[in-house]
């Protein structure tokens, strides 16, 4: 199945990077493709935005977990922010 997207991707133009938070696959390749660049992480909530920007945020072969990112009382500011300023 990856394959066939892979393969719709490509015909589009995209340069696909499969990964998976689970299995770690492709973390390490995603982490170094998106190493000193602004990156925008989108996607309708539950498809695990937040896992994957935590699994990046740890490094794989420590021993200490990076605390957890997601920030809801942050987020909540943030949006509050948004709110105001439209």
């Amino acid at each position: 199945m990856l394959s066939d997207w892979d393969t719709r991707l490509r015909s589009w133009g995209y340069e696909p990077l499969f990964c998976s938070v689970d299995s770690k696959m492709g973390l390490d390749s995603l982490a170094s493709v998106l190493r000193d660049q602004t990156t925008v992480i989108v996607g309708p909530s539950g498809v695990g935005k937040s896992s994957l920007i935590n699994a990046l945020r740890n490094k794989p072969n420590s021993q200490v977990e990076v605390d957890n990112w997601f920030d809801p009382v942050g987020l909540s500011d943030l949006s509050a922010i948004i709110s105001s300023s439209l």
